[in-house]
């Protein structure tokens, strides 16, 4: 039995390959993809449904502390590693015993 959603995807799939898709139409189709049968690639990928689930990936946050001759030197640590974090470039060392600052060397 084919259902009304069952419908609008195919009527979906005819205007992607009639290569006349609207955005609304894709925006619609990534809220249907749950109703997508998991081997129909051709749907699933237009939804924008990930082949392959991520997997490893962790939510966290951390403090970084930057060790540098100069503020100069400091921000362009801090720059380099934002841009790497927002390309997914980045490797985590962790130290188990950072250095400590005593007060008179850090004023």
């Amino acid at each position: 039995m084919t259902t009304a959603t069952d419908t609008r995807l195919e009527y979906l799939r005819g205007q992607i390959r009639a290569e006349s898709i609207s955005y609304g139409e894709l925006a619609e189709l990534q809220g249907l993809a749950e109703h997508i049968d998991p081997s129909d690639v051709e749907l699933l990928q237009w939804a924008g449904v990930p082949e392959f689930p991520p997997q490893n990936r962790y939510e966290w946050s951390a403090y970084v502390w930057v060790y540098a001759s100069s503020e100069d030197e400091a921000r362009a640590a801090v720059t380099g590693w934002q841009e790497a974090a927002s390309k997914g470039d980045v490797t985590v060392s962790l130290d188990e015993s950072p250095p400590i600052i005593e007060e008179d060397e850090a004023a």
